[in-house]
């Protein structure tokens, strides 16, 4: 009787130990699967988008003839017969994951998901879920508008970034992407520059002197390290542009301020690097000099080029303005990368040079632009191929093609120009193509009220045209053939409410996405191939 106890006892704990734990599994399933399941449901319950065009996330289904469908309906609805009446827009995949686009901004919005196995009249239908599109000045079209002067015939799929705006539209001008309101690019004031997509699928921009790549949600991905590595200093003073590679390193342009003795009336000389002590306290002056950095994807500077270095050793240390009077910054205001061909170029604005630098190497090949001697140290900027340009880069063909602010012929328009660099150093000695910019789709003013001193961008497309947005004063964007025939513009303009006009918005630089592929490649984050 002792022994049966014994074994009735221990049964009876056993039984215990595995009812309880049946029970904590199932406790535990009723507390993870919903969030495990929450958690593949997007957009999240609730959530306020800063995107029309919507991903949409469904738990994944088992069975070989698997099919999502997926419905949106405007307003916010909690009963299926409201939502059902309310449809806007459907679609059907084969996947878990879709695309809609919701029509509008400041609006929300109710969706679910309908899955079946082949066979529609047993689907499954998700609950109701709720989503909202955000409204700022920059997407409300009675403060920012994106106006179209002629319809995209080809590129119509595309798509474009306005850094100004901070905003990607579509073709027709609408927008449909915007830097989130988060607390890091809050302020509207501060100047974004260089927005544009990676070949990782991701956007990177400058904002002031600091430096990110965001995904299309817009969370933080990277941040410059800023730590003045390069410059010496506390800080690298990030700007005008940042590029990340097709190796997944980040290359943008910093300034350091090195110290100069300046020229006096008894001595022409300009010193680059000198000590701070050597000369009078009002001879000896810090001045920015350009720096270029690589930084891979764990913050380590593992490639720089410095142009003080470049600039002492040149026929630099001769430029000076007109008058006799040295300039002191040349204002490095964009480069190039050529991956494959191993070619970096360095614009340089208040000297209109371009400097083509042999990467890794880097030693200096060549340049574009105006030679500087003793005797000659302020050459006729007009005979030069351009002036003050920004955005110089390399064509399909090997070709330099720049945007031309040409801001030294009084009263002229800014153009296109392409170049092909001459067979020796310091030389380009043809011009292949140029395109004069024009004015249009504003009250009828002359030409020579708009100035072009800053801002402007040409990117060559597949098919040889260029996408170019003209100068921060003037921001129409366009893209032109080679024919020199216009495939498409627009004009980006803000109202003026004292004055009840629109004006033109402030644009530095605009970027374009090719196709709808590649968008869809960035909504997924996924690898952009041959960017």
């Amino acid at each position: 009787m002792a022994i049966l106890a014994y074994f009735s006892l221990q049964f009876h704990s056993l039984y215990s130990i595995c009812v309880m734990r049946k029970l904590t599994f199932y406790i535990l399933s009723a507390i993870i699967l919903p969030l495990s399941v929450s958690a593949q449901i997007k957009p999240a319950e609730g959530a306020m988008l800063h995107y029309r065009i919507v991903p949409f996330t469904a738990p994944t289904m088992t069975g070989s003839e698997k099919a999502y469908k997926y419905e949106l309906a405007i307003g916010h609805y909690n009963d299926v017969d409201s939502f059902t009446k309310n449809i806007c827009a459907a679609t059907e995949s084969a996947d878990n994951h879709a695309l809609m686009e919701a029509p509008a901004w400041g609006t929300e919005y109710t969706w679910r998901v309908v899955n079946h196995n082949g066979n529609k009249r047993n689907s499954a239908k998700s609950e109701l879920h709720h989503f909202s599109t955000d409204m700022l000045p920059n997407v409300d079209t009675t403060i920012t508008r994106c106006r179209v002067l002629k319809r995209a015939a080809t590129y119509a799929d595309a798509y474009f970034f306005s850094d100004g705006a901070r905003t990607l539209y579509d073709m027709k001008g609408n927008a449909v992407w915007h830097v989130p309101n988060k607390a890091d690019f809050l302020n509207e004031r501060l100047e974004m520059r260089d927005l544009k997509t990676t070949p990782q699928g991701t956007i990177t921009f400058l904002l002031v002197d600091k430096a990110y790549e965001i995904n299309y949600d817009g969370d933080i991905l990277w941040r410059g390290p800023n730590k003045g590595e390069v410059s010496g200093d506390t800080q690298e003073y990030y700007h005008h542009e940042l590029t990340r590679l097709k190796n997944g390193h980040y290359m943008t342009l910093g300034n350091e301020m090195v110290p100069c003795k300046l020229p006096t009336e008894q001595n022409s000389t300009f010193e680059i690097g000198v000590p701070p002590a050597l000369g009078a306290a009002n001879q000896v002056k810090a001045v920015p000099f350009g720096t270029v950095i690589e930084y891979d994807e764990h913050d380590k500077v593992v490639w720089s080029w410095k142009s003080s270095r470049y600039f002492k050793s040149s026929d630099l240390v001769n430029y000076r303005k007109r008058y006799g009077r040295p300039d002191y910054s040349a204002h490095e205001n964009s480069f190039y990368l050529d991956e494959q061909n191993g070619l970096l170029y360095v614009g340089f604005r208040n000297i209109s040079r371009v400097v083509k630098i042999k990467y890794p190497e880097g030693n200096v090949l060549g340049y574009i632009g105006n030679t500087y001697t003793p005797t000659d140290a302020d050459p006729d900027p007009l005979k030069g191929f351009f002036c003050r340009q920004h955005s110089a880069r390399r064509s399909q063909k090997g070709y330099v093609y720049l945007f031309n602010n040409n801001t030294c012929d009084t009263g002229a328009i800014c153009k296109i120009v392409m170049l092909k660099e001459g067979a020796t150093p310091n030389v380009a000695t043809e011009k292949k193509w140029e395109y004069e910019c024009t004015v249009e789709g504003l009250a009828k003013q002359p030409v020579s009220k708009f100035q072009f001193p800053t801002g402007g961008n040409a990117i060559e497309m597949p098919d040889g045209s260029l996408f170019v947005s003209m100068s921060s004063t003037y921001t129409k964007t366009f893209i032109v053939g080679l024919d020199k025939k216009i495939r498409w513009s627009v004009v980006h303009e803000k109202w003026n409410a004292p004055e009840k006009k629109w004006d033109m918005i402030y644009q530095y630089r605009a970027s374009i996405i090719n196709n709808r592929k590649t968008l869809e490649n960035l909504i997924w984050q996924q690898p952009v191939n041959g960017q």
